[in-house]
């Protein structure tokens, strides 16, 4: 009834259809009663799109695409005989937000959606992209500000820092074993790394973090709202 739910994010150009997306996510939204942020991006990873049988090299205009047939059919535009594909709610622009580091993502920022998401790779990474977002939003001549938001990981308790090693080692070993290895050692696996990340992304100018446990057991909610509350 009252948890956000929060694509972080959501690979759109590798989907077959930008109509059944755009259900799918209305739908998900209508069912929670208005709490999605649809969170999305282009991608990285070859290998998604090879699975799904779309373009790799495509994806950025694929994605412009998608999206503008997404708008429509979330703004009510009439699909033939039938009508407007529902539910009939859609998502507004206050709850888009975009994940990447480049020039088309910050653009997509400012005339699309509300915000951005830097992800996992550090304070840094956020501070250099939200330059970026900021200026691209004034630029493009948008009231008020971007809605800034980063994902960083985190683990805690006494596996807290095999359980983080494992997950990411293994999630981003496409990236190579030195990557993979950074990825790791970045995750937060005490608490005052924790708090200090997390008072290091407020001064950077961060909105929302989302702390993403590196391990499924539940207990890490409670060590978390323990190590922050």
């Amino acid at each position: 009834e009252r948890i956000k739910l929060t694509t972080s994010v959501l690979v759109v150009p590798m989907r077959a259809h930008a109509a059944l997306l755009a259900k799918q996510a209305s739908t998900v939204d209508r069912l929670s009663g208005g709490r999605l942020t649809l969170g999305m991006a282009v991608g990285g990873y070859a290998d998604d799109y090879a699975a799904s049988e779309v373009p790799f090299a495509r994806r950025g205009r694929r994605f412009d695409q998608m999206l503008g047939e997404m708008m429509r059919i979330w703004a009510g535009e009439s699909r033939g005989f039938a009508g407007a594909i529902g539910p009939s709610s859609g998502l507004d622009r206050s709850r888009l937000v975009f994940g990447g580091m480049s020039a088309p993502t910050y653009r997509r920022v400012a005339t699309i959606g509300a915000g951005w998401i830097a992800g996992s790779r550090g304070v840094d990474t956020f501070t250099r992209g939200a330059a970026e977002v900021r200026r691209f939003w004034a630029e493009h001549d948008r009231a008020g500000a971007p809605w800034l938001l980063a994902l960083p990981y985190f683990c805690l308790g006494p596996r807290a820092r095999d359980d983080a090693t494992r997950l990411l080692t293994d999630h981003y070993a496409i990236e190579g074993p030195e990557t993979a290895e950074q990825m790791a050692a970045r995750a937060l696996t005490d608490v005052d790394a924790l708090r200090e990340a997390v008072a290091a992304y407020e001064a950077a100018g961060c909105d929302e973090l989302i702390l993403y446990p590196c391990s499924p057991d539940p207990q890490q909610v409670r060590l978390l709202a323990d190590a922050v509350g």
